[in-house]
């Protein structure tokens, strides 16, 4: 969910007037191809000033736009995945709906509106869609802070709009529990208080049974859960099993081959306190068996650059990450030693990036014609 930060009403209003504060264009800024993992650069665009713009670009290495989805009412997308058929599943800043877009046809074939559907979506194995969604929970009776707005999570399948598999995380997770800076704060979701603010949902088959990893971001804390019996195997992170104070308020979650997790760090409340601080990319290596975790690799920068909200860091085939500093509408590619080698920044600061995917995308997506979004 979209607010608006923090620069002078001047400068504001200088770059509405003058035309640029939307303007999604930007520029490469490094590139080094001998080490640049090959493909192109789907990314989603924000805009301070106009909250229900989406746009979603298609860049190649050099930074010429090969396809543009562009809306002036669906919103901010925070979350896009390709699917297996090359179909993208788009949600929105504003969660309801959630919509599957053909990008040969540009029109919405697929929309789900029964969920509250927000920040990760993904197409599992079999098809079916696993997803984050919110809903509201206003119980104990007297409970500070209340209603709240809760994150559960979904498997549904797409054909029939049926649950398979539904967890809700007020069940595992004691009302006292909360980050003090963020809870204060009503959502313009449901108007309540804004209490887990999951943000991150994966699946993975391990010995044959299904398992769910949750990332939840006010509480600076990773779960596993067992699949079939929905009970918390166990918690990384702050007030959990093992792992205490390794990450602050983390984005973009995933397992690496080597078993380890990344994660976009972004940095707010790190310390303790209500602002932010800096933000990285971290490797944490972790052993539930014996109860430890601990970062091995980290990515920061020389001055410290700082995406206290949204953010997104992925493991390209070449090893490479691919990582996207949201906030200061930037994307940036650095080895495993810690070189950039390519980076795109955005004309203005008032465009944000939430996420950013590297890779070979279809035909449907390189005609260098700009979509135009049709209502579903």
């Amino acid at each position: 969910m979209m607010k608006l930060a923090s620069p002078t009403i001047a400068v504001l209003l200088t770059l509405f007037i003058s035309g640029c504060a939307l303007d999604p264009e930007g520029q490469v800024t490094v590139f080094k191809p001998a080490v640049f993992c090959p493909g192109n650069t789907l990314f989603s665009v924000a805009n301070y000033l106009e909250p229900q713009v989406a746009y979603l670009q298609l860049l190649d290495p050099e930074g010429n736009r090969l396809w543009q989805y562009y809306s002036p009412y669906l919103g901010a997308l925070l979350e896009f995945e390709v699917t297996p058929d090359q179909q993208l599943l788009l949600i929105t800043g504003d969660g309801l709906p959630s919509y599957r877009l053909n990008p040969a046809t540009n029109r919405m074939e697929w929309v789900q509106t029964s969920d509250f559907i927000h920040h990760d979506i993904r197409v599992l194995p079999d098809g079916n869609y696993l997803f984050l969604y919110l809903y509201m929970y206003d119980r104990p009776p007297g409970m500070a802070f209340s209603p709240r707005e809760t994150d559960g999570i979904r498997v549904l399948d797409p054909k029939s709009h049926e649950t398979l598999w539904d967890w809700q995380i007020h069940n595992y997770i004691s009302p006292d529990e909360y980050c003090p800076f963020c809870i204060p704060i009503p959502q313009p979701s449901f108007s309540g208080y804004d209490w887990t603010h999951c943000n991150t949902v994966l699946y993975r088959n391990e010995g044959g049974r299904d398992y769910f990893y949750l990332n939840i971001r006010n509480l600076n804390r990773f779960l596993k859960i067992d699949g079939d019996t929905q009970e918390v195997v166990w918690s990384m992170g702050d007030g959990g099993d093992f792992g205490e104070g390794l990450w602050s308020h983390s984005h973009s979650a995933e397992f690496l081959p080597n078993g380890n997790l990344l994660m976009f760090d972004s940095g707010l409340h790190r310390y303790g306190h209500p602002g932010g601080s800096y933000s990285r990319v971290i490797e944490i290596a972790f052993d539930p068996e014996v109860g430890h975790a601990e970062v091995v690799w980290e990515y920061r920068e020389t001055p410290d650059f700082s995406s206290e909200a949204m953010g997104s860091a992925t493991r390209l085939p070449n090893g490479n990450l691919l990582i996207a500093d949201a906030c200061n509408g930037r994307i940036v590619e650095v080895t495993r030693q810690k070189e950039r080698v390519w980076e795109y920044k955005l004309r203005t600061d008032l465009n944000w990036v939430y996420k950013a995917e590297r890779g070979t995308f279809p035909l449907t997506f390189q005609s260098r014609v700009e979509a135009r979004s049709t209502h579903p």
